[in-house]
């Protein structure tokens, strides 16, 4: 007699049930077979946003008045141009598109302090950007469309002056994977008296309007960090988008926030 559980398609169920359950919804709703043990990493996606308003704003470093990131449906993200004195190396994660597929991809650019470099790799969505130099950035830092330079609404990556990386809490889940998402957490970091709401949104990439998938939570000033721990565990299929959205009871507000999970890779 077999006394190790298995699911319909004869995988060993793993210890934790919700990963196991994740995986038959992911199976029944979207029609893919996908495996946590064969993509072996998992992901957290956090941001932070300094000047959040009362209406819902994507939780990621903008600039200007853009309270959310132009999204695109072609590889036109294709520029970086760093602070004064930056001339090391940046590591860019990102995904490109071709046919409605959405693909992973990591590549470094050397910057030219004040001077605009193009990608190797234009992209269709960034997601991060981090020093892998051997001196502290300078900053700011921006990857931006470059038509016909860089502007506010076709920046879609910041890297603020003094840090070593974005924070962005949003993403893209590539064709060849879903992100099981386990929890995720806020915090308002404005000592006066304020409060935000937060919510986990997602969209097909193919989509220009994100739907929530949570109900909205909320924490003050006092309250501190605020963990939400999802039981079962929220699905973000293949070739979707996925952000937190928040919005204030006042103006110029800064939060931080964040999402985490399992990476489980489409097998079939």
């Amino acid at each position: 007699m077999d006394s190790v559980p298995k699911d319909k398609f004869g995988t060993p169920i793993p210890t934790n049930y919700n990963i196991w359950h994740a995986k038959q919804v992911i199976a029944d709703t979207y029609g893919d077979t996908v495996s946590v043990e064969d993509k072996d990493k998992d992901l957290l996606k956090f941001g932070r946003r300094t000047t959040v308003g009362t209406g819902w704003e994507t939780l990621s470093t903008a600039v200007g008045t853009e309270t959310a990131e132009t999204f695109v449906s072609d590889n036109l993200i294709d520029t970086v141009v760093a602070g004064t004195g930056d001339t090391g190396t940046l590591t860019i994660e990102g995904h490109t598109i071709s046919g409605g597929e959405t693909t992973f991809t990591v590549q470094s650019v050397t910057l030219t302090e004040g001077t605009p470099v193009s990608l190797t790799t234009p992209l269709c969505r960034v997601a991060r950007a981090y020093n892998t130099g051997s001196a502290t950035l300078v900053g700011p830092i921006y990857i931006y469309e470059d038509n016909t330079g860089r502007d506010d609404d076709k920046t879609h990556l910041v890297i603020e002056a003094g840090e070593n990386q974005s924070q962005k809490a949003a993403t893209t889940i590539s064709s060849s994977d879903s992100w099981i998402v386990s929890a995720c957490s806020m915090t308002v970091l404005a000592k006066v008296t304020k409060y935000m709401e937060a919510r986990i949104e997602v969209k097909p990439v193919s989509q220009a309007y994100f739907r929530p998938i949570t109900q909205t939570f909320g924490c003050t000033d006092t309250t501190g960090t605020v963990i939400k721990y999802f039981d079962p565990y929220l699905i973000v299929p293949k070739n979707y988008d996925v952000r937190i959205a928040v919005k204030t009871n006042t103006s110029a507000v800064d939060v931080a926030g964040g999402i985490q999970g399992y990476l489980a890779k489409v097998i079939k």
